[in-house]
């Protein structure tokens, strides 16, 4: 029982209780009165379930999430892109020379301000930076985007759309399936 506040009369305690009715104790009956203190229950900690793409991600999720926060990207779709172009090696080098987790060729590396393109945080956050650049230069069209980060930006443009390259299409359509399988809420447009 919760007393909210108590009174002696003569020889009673006049307790009032929570709905305000009142209860009147004999004295000797009241061995100590003690000050309640309500326990607040916390609520229960929200445990967010890891995202698949975390899992994939490893070691780099951490630098992915604040490389995809930065440029307002999708870290499921970034991890994806990683699991295609180099497999996660940060030290993986392409027969055309792209180097690094993102396979950035010199060119690109120094364009976004990359120092090192085999330190997986700044190959990260340049690719993340250049692959932003093209979202925004291809309003936003996430195929197009992709096929220029494989092709090149000049090829998408020349062929107003993903070309008619195997190796592209097929990079386009394995980075999307990854990055779904990795959790991303990404949709597809529709070519135009």
């Amino acid at each position: 029982m919760v007393v909210e506040s108590l009174r002696l009369d003569g020889a009673y305690f006049i307790l009032v209780l929570e709905n305000a009715s009142t209860i009147a104790v004999p004295r000797s009956r009241i061995a100590t009165v003690q000050r309640y203190v309500p326990v607040v229950e916390e609520p229960e900690a929200i445990h967010e379930e890891p995202q698949p793409w975390t899992e994939v991600a490893g070691e780099y999720a951490d630098m992915i999430r604040t490389a995809a926060t930065e440029y307002d990207l999708d870290p499921a779709v970034i991890t994806a892109m990683i699991q295609v172009e180099s497999n996660f090696d940060q030290f993986a080098v392409s027969h055309k020379g792209a180097c690094g987790l993102l396979q950035l060729i010199p060119a690109t590396a120094e364009r976004f301000g990359v120092q090192d393109v085999f330190d997986a945080a700044d190959n990260v956050n340049g690719g993340a930076k250049y692959f932003r650049w093209l979202l925004d230069h291809f309003e936003n069209r996430m195929e197009f985007a992709l096929a220029a980060y494989n092709a090149g930006e000049n090829v998408v443009k020349r062929y107003n759309g993903i070309p008619p390259y195997r190796e592209t299409r097929e990079y386009v359509a394995k980075v999307l399936r990854k990055a779904k399988t990795n959790g991303s809420a990404v949709r597809s447009r529709p070519e135009s």
